[in-house]
């Protein structure tokens, strides 16, 4: 035990001098700035909707794909799946809809353009269990995006020969200027001796950013679909290695050909080593500063239908896209292609527990004090170590409602988004603290994210924003006070002030804070938030002159 131990310190050292460690574990993307966090603290309550602004939807190309895409999904509507999930940097939120990336200002939603995409119209099926995220390092965002294929579909009459697969690139581009650094896929960022696996790489999900390299998924079908783990290089873009973890079927059609991709999930990652769950019926983990398999386990999977006739028969929908979680040294997992939800000995690889849930439940919504919480009909807290559940009764919905999205635990409460209402939940003693009933569901309902007193939804369509308008303006006030100099409490503060209509207040400080960005011996942190408060400044005073009463007043803004 003790060598063992010892191997593990000098394990850890070695990944931290590696930078391959970071100060927090858990997912990117999903449920907070850059990581998910079980520990946010923050005073959160129902309170009404502060904003609320559209997510553009990507054009589909005018060549059927929009009927295929209605076809393909048809048996999917009797659950919803909400397909963008935010991350917040610097006080703006970024939100992917698979094509292109629009960023939001975090106090007053005020939305901008911020990449417009690698193509124009989607012509490939894009499948209800995906989940448009991204990732942030370091003043750098990374998405994987819609990139352009030859494919085509080809059909004769009723019959579906070819569907054309997504071919996802994965990019990494500058937060300030919005620059695309390097695409993965583009043939100039290869270098010589780089894997032909590039060619055709489906990147499936948003990557994980270790020190100098970035590791995803890419998923890839060669009469079979083949999963691999890639390591790319953070500087160059180029790949590093790839290592081929499973190959599986899905549904195919009647001529044997696939009529969806694989949907990936994003990687969990903790003290360098990367937890791996392929959706083909394969759960891994690998080390992240060799390559090396450390285990690798299967788990049960929903029977795939046999196709005897034209239209397709797909299996019924189960989980949610749940990325995994690790929580006291187990590895919970939900895979989209089971019924079942699994606990594994994260150092092991060892089956711990599994529950057959997938049939009443979508998503696992969070880990608290050694709960698994799960949401579905209702929800329910399963021990991490056994699986045994801990609520009897489990937490009761309104009636007919169920769960719609990932919810987010701040401090001791689990909010929890579900189709009709939105709920706060004690999650140690399993009974709910406060329902309200969504003002305009189909707009609001969604996977929830908290950050600065401010609950977001992202649906389907909209992003929102909920807070206690003037519990944050007392609180950043305060907080000026006490740190005049910080410009990102200044900054909220104004940007807060614009969205309560008091312009003038807000003027001033955003004012301040490009004067700051100014003087000589401004820092970088400085220049970064002068720039934001200029932005901000300059649509201030156009939508003054527009309201202005006179010419004189009008020209002066």
């Amino acid at each position: 035990v003790a060598a063992g131990d010892l191997l593990q310190r000098l394990a850890r050292e070695a990944a931290e001098s590696a930078g391959l460690v970071q100060g927090d574990t858990g997912w990117p993307t999903m449920a907070a700035n850059e990581r998910r966090d079980w520990t946010v603290h923050g005073a959160a309550s129902l309170a009404a909707p502060s904003w609320s602004e559209e997510i553009p939807s990507p054009d589909f190309a005018a060549d059927g794909s929009r009927f295929m895409l209605d076809y393909d999904a048809r048996q999917y509507r009797e659950y919803s799946y909400p397909s963008h999930y935010p991350i917040v940097v610097g006080g703006e939120v970024f939100v992917s809809n698979g094509v292109s990336i629009s960023r939001y200002n975090l106090y007053n939603g005020q939305r901008q353009d911020f990449f417009p995409g690698l193509v124009e119209g989607i012509r490939t099926p894009q499948e209800p269990h995906l989940v448009y995220g991204l990732t942030n390092r370091r003043g750098y965002l990374y998405a994987n995006v819609e990139g352009p294929t030859e494919l085509r579909y080809e059909r004769w009459q009723q019959f579906q020969i070819q569907v054309p697969l997504p071919r996802r690139h994965l990019i990494k581009i500058s937060i300030d200027q919005g620059k695309v650094a390097w695409d993965a896929s583009d043939p100039k960022t290869r270098g010589a001796n780089d894997s032909e696996l590039i060619d055709e790489a489906n990147f499936a999900a948003p990557p994980v950013v270790l020190g100098d390299t970035v590791y995803t998924l890419v998923n890839q079908y060669e009469g079979m679909n083949k999963c691999y783990l890639v390591a790319i290089d953070d500087e160059t873009g180029r790949m590093r290695h790839s290592i081929l973890l499973c190959s599986g079927q899905q549904e195919l059609n009647m001529f044997g050909r696939p009529v969806g991709e694989l949907v990936g999930t994003v990687l969990a990652e903790e003290d360098g080593i990367l937890y791996v769950l392929t959706n083909v019926g394969v759960v891994c983990a690998v080390n992240g500063l060799d390559g090396r398999i450390l285990w690798l386990e299967r788990y049960e999977r929903v029977p795939i239908p046999i196709t005897r006739y034209a239209r397709v028969q797909r299996r019924d929908p189960s989980w949610g896209n749940c990325p995994p979680i690790l929580a006291d040294g187990v590895l919970v997992v939900a895979p989209m292609d089971s019924w079942n939800v699994y606990g594994y000995d994260a150092g092991t690889g060892r089956k711990l527990w599994e529950s057959a849930l997938g049939r009443r439940y979508k998503y696992v919504l969070g880990v608290v004090d050694g709960r698994v919480l799960v949401g579905g009909e209702d929800v329910i807290a399963l021990d991490v170590a056994t699986g045994r559940t801990l609520w009897q009764p489990s937490v009761k919905l309104g009636p007919g409602d169920s769960v719609a999205g990932h919810g987010t635990v701040v401090g001791d409460v689990l909010f929890v988004p579900g189709e009709s209402f939105l709920y706060r939940i004690d999650p140690i003693a399993g009974r709910s603290l406060e329902s309200r009933r969504w003002d305009d569901a189909e707009k609001e309902r969604g996977h929830l994210l908290f950050v600065d007193d401010i609950l977001l939804s992202a649906g389907r369509e909209f992003l929102t924003a909920y807070t206690d308008s003037a519990h944050s303006l007392s609180v950043l006030e305060k907080s000026l006070s006490r740190r005049p100099d910080d410009p990102a409490v200044r900054y909220k503060l104004g940007s807060l002030l614009l969205r309560l209509g008091r312009p003038d207040a807000a003027v001033d400080h955003l004012k301040n804070l490009v004067e700051a960005g100014r003087t000589a011996n401004a820092d970088e942190g400085k220049r970064y938030w002068a720039a934001k408060a200029a932005d901000s400044l300059f649509g201030t005073y156009l939508e003054l002159a527009g309201k202005a009463s006179g010419t004189r007043d009008a020209e002066r803004y």
